[in-house]
């Protein structure tokens, strides 16, 4: 995943739009979040419907992917 494929992906771009952001702040955003994707190998709308499906399981936070995909975050 690339700069581009982040700035065109709709949940990114939502999310960005929700908030009132400096443009540092948006570059940073978008550094990080194509890190997390590649090493998730997911985009946002894949983690996005990966976390909406483990709610509507009711699957308790600490066992929900998204803590997964931290720690493999925080080794890269």
């Amino acid at each position: 995943m690339d700069i581009k494929d982040i700035q065109e992906d709709s949940v990114f771009e939502d999310y960005l739009e929700e908030k009132q952001l400096r443009p540092r702040t948006i570059e940073l955003y978008t550094y990080h979040m194509i890190k997390f994707c590649n090493v998730t190998g997911m985009t946002p709308m894949q983690l996005l419907d990966e976390a909406e499906h483990e709610e509507e399981k009711r699957i308790p936070l600490r066992k929900t992917m998204l803590k997964e995909h931290l720690k493999d975050f925080e080794l890269f």
